[in-house]
């Protein structure tokens, strides 16, 4: 009988602090087509309507580097679907992360085989757990704000704890 370890599942593949210090480039050549991304403290602040103009330059690089994106996000619809086609990205909204359904709706939007797809995101118990479970390269950054959710703060306490067991 084969013993299944939490950690597979809840530690990420990558560390970074931002997406800003994601090298796009090792990416491509570890065959890398594309990208699920978080939205909420990933790529925009929690609660916020527009990016900041480094993100803007940050995913025009996303572009020069020939990634296709996807926005993977529980929240609503409207908010997620403005912002993706800023940026011109897939996106799947009320994704009810960290199941699976969301991650597959995001690889077949991009039409992309799960071994050619990493996700980026802020949480470990949404987006790298689903990312894990699914099977896809995970990256993990610092959130870009304290501001968030309730239960997201919550669920920080344990991600602390966590990450410090398995550092």
């Amino acid at each position: 009988m084969e013993v299944i370890h939490i950690k597979k599942f809840l530690m990420p593949d990558l560390v970074r602090k931002s997406v800003f210090e994601i090298d796009l480039e090792e990416l491509r050549r570890q065959g890398i087509r594309g990208l699920i991304l978080d939205l909420d403290n990933t790529v925009i602040h929690w609660n916020r309507d527009v990016l900041e103009s480094k993100m803007y330059d940050w995913f025009y690089l996303v572009h020069v580097h020939q990634f296709e994106i996807c926005f993977l996000s529980n929240n609503f619809s409207t908010r997620v679907s403005r912002i993706a086609k800023e940026v011109n990205a897939y996106y799947v909204a009320r994704a009810w992360k960290p199941f699976g359904k969301g991650f597959k709706s995001c690889i077949k939007k991009m039409n992309l085989p799960s071994n050619s797809v990493a996700v980026i995101g802020d949480q470990l118990f949404t987006d790298i757990l689903g990312g894990n479970c699914a099977g896809l390269f995970t990256i993990l950054v610092n959130p870009l704000s304290k501001d968030e959710f309730v239960t997201t703060k919550i669920m920080r306490i344990f991600e602390k704890k966590i990450l410090q067991k398995y550092k």
